[in-house]
This record gives C-alpha cells, sequence and structure tokens, in this order.
C-alpha cells in the first residue's frame, strides 16, 4: 500500500519540467492469497449466471462487482436508483480499475449488471489494446 500523498510529481518553477515523486510502500494490505481469492470471486460476476455478465470482455477476463443502490429523498425511499459497476482488467494482472455509475438510468431498467456493465464491456474493451505493451 502506497503511503497517500496529494502530489505526483514537482514541477521546477522557472522551466516547468516535471520530476515524478516516489513514494515509499507501507506494507502489504491484505494477503496474497486473501487477495487470489477476492478476485476468484469478483471473476465469477462476469461469466454466466453471475450478476454482470453483460460486463465480459471478449479474450480478457475481468471481475467485478455490481452496485444499486435506492435513492432517499426528505428521509424517505422514492423510485429512483443509481446502478454501479466498477470492475479490473486483465482480472490476475491488472491494468486499470474502472468504476461505471449511473444515476436514475430511465431505459432498461436498474441494475448495475444491466445498466452499467455493458458501458464497462465497451471501454474496457476499447482500453485493453491501448494498454498493452509494444513488441
Amino acid at each position: 500500500m502506497p503511503q497517500l500523498h496529494l502530489a505526483a510529481h514537482l514541477e521546477e518553477p522557472k522551466t516547468s519540467i516535471g520530476k515524478p515523486i516516489t513514494f515509499p510502500t507501507k506494507g502489504q494490505v491484505i494477503k496474497p492469497e486473501t487477495a487470489v481469492q477476492i478476485t476468484e470471486a469478483l471473476k465469477l460476476v462476469t461469466k454466466e449466471g453471475g450478476t454482470a455478465p453483460k460486463a465480459a470482455v471478449p479474450g480478457c477476463e475481468v471481475a467485478g462487482k455490481t452496485g444499486t443502490a435506492q435513492k432517499v429523498e426528505n428521509g424517505k425511499y422514492i423510485d429512483e436508483y443509481v446502478a454501479s459497476f466498477i470492475g479490473y482488467a486483465p482480472a490476475d494482472a491488472p491494468a486499470f480499475v474502472l468504476l461505471i455509475a449511473v444515476d436514475a438510468p430511465s431505459k432498461g431498467g436498474y441494475y448495475g449488471g444491466v445498466v452499467a456493465a455493458p458501458t464497462f464491456s465497451r471501454i474496457a474493451s476499447q482500453s485493453l489494446p491501448a494498454l498493452k505493451p509494444a513488441r
């Protein structure tokens, strides 16, 4: 876990040249075997039978979690929702984490796996090829 900081680089005022800051790590957040177990569970979310198969990316295993939250107004639940999906790809060696949140979806339902997951899939499908190192 890196120590939290407010800046990612320092800039020389006269030249405007930025230098990256290196941050010391504070230690492992969770045990590696626990991280593997969590990833395995989150992979199931994006497979057939999971809550977000529409988040799947052809040719790449992804992992993620859906969210569906009913909104509250004046202390009472209203008939509006926030649908979300957060995932990472590739699941076993993540290059990025992506959160899709849809406030008050009006078409196709309100569950995160139905409303937000397809957008995750489209963005991840287009992003992954750009992140592969050139050979």
